[in-house]
């Protein structure tokens, strides 16, 4: 059955490959010629959002533009659309620091101004941040914040995105009958939809269900799809992560000729970016597979690449520059709520004062009406 929506794929997503490249060309078009500023804006932060996968340094260059542009002309929703872009950008090329910077930038602004979208936005960076961090729990529950958000604007195309990703995190999380629940919710309104490039990403969570499963032959088959559909997006990112999925089962299998194969495939992909988790992952798995082989040569200049990105991804400075963001956020989301209690306070208290005024009021009435 995969088989044939494979194929089925392989047809609609050539369309749609065609239009996306037209869509990103009719905003381009639209951006050369939009007299507003505001529209401007926006055009940029949606050409940076589809830019994200496939060419991030296209993504940082129109979301900085629209940045610059937004505060120029004072456009709060512009300015937090940009900012959450590049917070998203910066999450896929693994500074996770940055990331977090500019999404609670975004956050803030969004907040102070009921962009309820935005705001969902901004969640989806911080559970994908979590995601990365391997801190599950906090991932779903900001994972589930979003939905949350996307159900009440009817917004389609993100719910299914966090519903794969929501389920992607359950299985991570060793929750495996929450997972399938959303990650076959997600198949069946991908389906559905025709929103067939969400699928590049199903493939690869079905992969991992496999796996879990025992079953690996059938996972390699889901991986393997997951590749062409990102091929066919142009998606880098995630043509990588999948040739990493590949290269990890054949690791398992002890076929470590097959795994050199694919994470060298999966290395390639990710330095288009870079996108470095996805290049930490591939250097990992050539420095294993060649110390199996014992080619120690190759397995030191892989050891030496996986030593270096993972310093520049979760190095000491790193995480404690995160968890300094993460703490001035608490406070001030205290503050925050500190204030809100104190007005509904103060509310309370005027609201006291005008019942008594208006009862003493009604007594002087009476009093005088009896007199």
């Amino acid at each position: 059955m995969h088989k044939l929506v494979l194929t089925l794929l392989l047809v609609v997503t050539g369309r749609i490959g065609f239009a996306q490249n037209k869509l990103t060309d009719s905003l381009t078009h639209q951006l050369a010629i939009a007299k507003h500023d505001t529209s401007r804006v926006l055009i940029m932060s949606e050409l940076a959002d589809r830019y994200r996968l496939s060419k991030p340094d296209s993504t940082m260059k129109y979301g900085q533009k629209a940045l610059v542009l937004a505060q120029q002309i004072k456009f709060s929703k512009g300015e937090a659309r940009a900012l959450n872009s590049i917070g998203f950008v910066y999450r896929e090329l693994g500074d996770l620091p940055k990331a977090l910077d500019f999404s609670l930038k975004a956050l803030r602004i969004a907040e102070e101004r009921q962009y309820t979208d935005i705001i969902a936005d901004c969640n989806y960076v911080f559970g994908s941040i979590y995601f990365d961090l391997k801190e599950y729990a906090k991932a779903i529950s900001y994972f589930q914040q979003a939905i949350k958000i996307y159900k009440q604007l009817h917004n389609q195309p993100y719910l299914i995105t966090q519903h794969i990703v929501i389920g992607a995190t359950y299985l991570k999380n060793n929750q495996l009958d929450s997972s399938k629940y959303y990650i076959k919710l997600a198949y069946r309104e991908t389906i559905q939809t025709k929103n067939v490039e969400r699928l590049v990403t199903v493939y690869r969570v079905l992969g991992w269900i496999q796996i879990k499963s025992g079953n690996n032959r059938l996972a390699l088959d889901y991986f393997k799809q997951g590749v062409q559909a990102a091929l066919h997006f142009n998606d880098h990112r995630n043509a990588s992560f999948n040739y990493n999925e590949i290269a990890s089962l054949f690791r398992k299998m002890n076929q470590p000729d097959s795994c050199i194969f694919y994470a060298k495939k999966g290395l390639s992909k990710a330095q288009l970016g870079p996108f470095n988790i996805r290049i930490l992952e591939s250097s990992t798995l050539l420095a294993e597979a060649y110390k199996t082989k014992n080619d120690f040569k190759q397995a030191y200049y892989y050891q030496e690449m996986m030593v270096r990105t993972k310093e520049s991804l979760y190095g000491a400075g790193n995480i404690q520059a995160m968890q300094s963001m993460i703490t001035d956020d608490e406070a001030r989301r205290k503050e925050v709520e500190a204030e809100r209690i104190a007005n509904q306070n103060r509310l309370k208290q005027y609201g006291l004062l005008v019942g008594l005024g208006m009862l003493l009021l009604i007594a002087f009435m009476l009093y005088r009406n009896n007199w």
